[in-house]
């Protein structure tokens, strides 16, 4: 996996001041951190997608429960996120399927396309100021910006088939913006889950929300996203 590669422009939600302050040097800071859980719904007006061109405000609700996506004909869905404001519980468990024959193609052109739960830290704009080139920087640091994002390995879409992923918050099954492990950036990735401002499931391939398209009639399910 490599969500590293993840350099497309995006458009930054817009969300309530008290989750959105800038923590940039010279910048207002972030709220006091929060220790009560995130809360999450399925309710698809709750569920906003995120640089993903072409593609509505929000998903729609599926006859069956959760929520549905149709799948764009070019660039792609990109990402679903669910504003939240606390700390991450000790796992997420996505459910879902994809209906239709597709088939599904990876916009950064890697292959099979995958499904990745997706963690965003209060403050965070998608801006990447710091970067490995500039060595004065304590990349590992929580304040890096690049730890302020984090996928899980997930699981691959397939036209036809469901999927069912269960990941444990536990620094070494996530990996930042350039791909980095958890397991190296260990505060970083707690102090990330501890002060969250969105969740939700991001679409791609080598790159983990560079989006997914079909080639056919394809539809994106998703029954279940719980914290727990």
């Amino acid at each position: 996996m490599r969500p590293q590669s993840m350099r497309s422009t995006v458009l930054c939600l817009t969300i309530a001041s008290a989750i959105s302050a800038c923590q940039s040097s010279g910048g207002p800071s972030a709220p006091p951190p929060t220790t009560e859980m995130i809360r999450v719904t399925m309710n698809p007006g709750s569920w906003y997608f995120q640089a993903s061109p072409g593609m509505p405000l929000n998903p729609m609700a599926h006859p069956e429960g959760g929520w549905s996506f149709n799948f764009p004909p070019r660039d792609g869905a990109h990402g679903v996120i669910h504003t939240v404001i606390g700390s991450a519980p000790k796992e997420i468990r996505i459910t879902g399927r994809v209906e239709g024959a597709g088939p599904l193609v990876a916009v950064d052109g890697c292959a099979p396309p995958r499904v990745r739960i997706f963690l965003q830290k209060r403050g965070d704009n998608y801006t990447l100021p710091s970067s490995e080139a500039n060595q004065s920087l304590n990349l590992t640091s929580p304040s890096a910006r690049e730890n302020w994002r984090w996928w899980n390995e997930g699981s691959i879409l397939e036209p036809g088939a469901s999927f069912d992923v269960i990941a444990p918050l536990q620094p070494d099954k996530w990996s930042q913006v350039w791909g980095r492990s958890g397991a190296t950036r260990v505060a970083a990735f707690t102090d990330a889950i501890s002060n969250l401002q969105a969740v939700g499931v991001s679409l791609g391939a080598c790159s983990a929300m560079h989006g997914v398209y079909a080639n056919g009639p394809a539809r994106f399910v998703l029954k279940e996203f719980s914290v727990r």
